[in-house]
């Protein structure tokens, strides 16, 4: 049952109990987000914004047993040392603002040194903040990040020859087309399609010569569709159109 006091944002959740339920700070933390939602449904997001309160009653009718039920979120979830468990809705924020990109590159956390991208004043800090990622990552899959992020600072990565040197060293096998002339191919396509309307045709334009490009040097379709996501159907389709050609 649910009461809100007349003009007020204050809300009684009442749940009726005749037996213990060791789920019910699960089930009352899920009954407050529901209200939540609906109190705020449609309102502005703004510093502004009242939340209700929200006061849950079990009202229990068991007299044989001891309610002994854990009644808060925190007290069903394990303990770590030096970190005190916060109660639904409470949060930790890591202001990056106050963090030295020293910190950030030095520290274990791969996501973290990403964020250290953001502290780059100018193309040049960027390229060698870039450079330092990767050639410090070892994880295969956070060096397939870089190659996506490579993709969207291309210019910048392109302009450091040390991260254009690492880049060849790691992608460039025996019949399959490097990661740079890639970045190269995309460019020189997105040029050509303009700036407006044309750069979303001028991407899909570019992806499929990226392929045909692969395709010339012999690169295997498990390849060409790891790198370039493309669908099967448009790959059989520019494979049939080269062995026209």
């Amino acid at each position: 049952m649910i009461y809100k006091l007349r003009n007020t944002n204050i809300i009684f959740l009442i749940e009726h109990q005749s037996k213990i339920d060791y789920m019910m700070a699960k089930r009352i933390a899920e009954y407050q987000i529901e209200i939540i939602k609906l109190e705020t449904l449609n309102k502005k997001n703004n510093k502004k914004i009242i939340l209700p309160l929200i006061i849950p009653i079990i009202l229990y009718t068991n007299n044989k047993r001891k309610w002994n039920a854990h009644k808060t979120i925190t007290k069903l979830q394990p303990k770590m040392e030096g970190y005190k468990n916060l109660e639904l809705g409470g949060y930790n924020i890591i202001d990056i603002n106050k963090i030295s990109i020293d910190r950030l590159l030095h520290n274990n956390l791969f996501i973290l040194k990403i964020l250290g991208l953001e502290k780059a004043k100018n193309e040049k800090e960027l390229g060698n903040i870039f450079q330092y990622i990767l050639f410090t990552e070892e994880n295969e899959a956070n060096i397939e990040l870089l190659k996506e992020i490579a993709y969207y600072v291309y210019d910048t990565v392109l302009k450091n020859e040390k991260v254009k040197e690492k880049f060849d060293e790691l992608n460039r096998s025996e019949g399959n087309m490097s990661f740079i002339d890639m970045l190269l191919e995309r460019e020189k396509v997105l040029l050509a399609k303009g700036k407006k309307e044309g750069i979303k045709q001028g991407v899909k334009q570019g992806e499929r010569e990226i392929v045909r490009k692969m395709l010339e040097y012999g690169s295997d379709d498990k390849f060409i569709k790891k790198v370039t996501k493309i669908d099967a159907k448009t790959l059989k389709e520019l494979k049939e159109q080269k062995g026209k050609a």
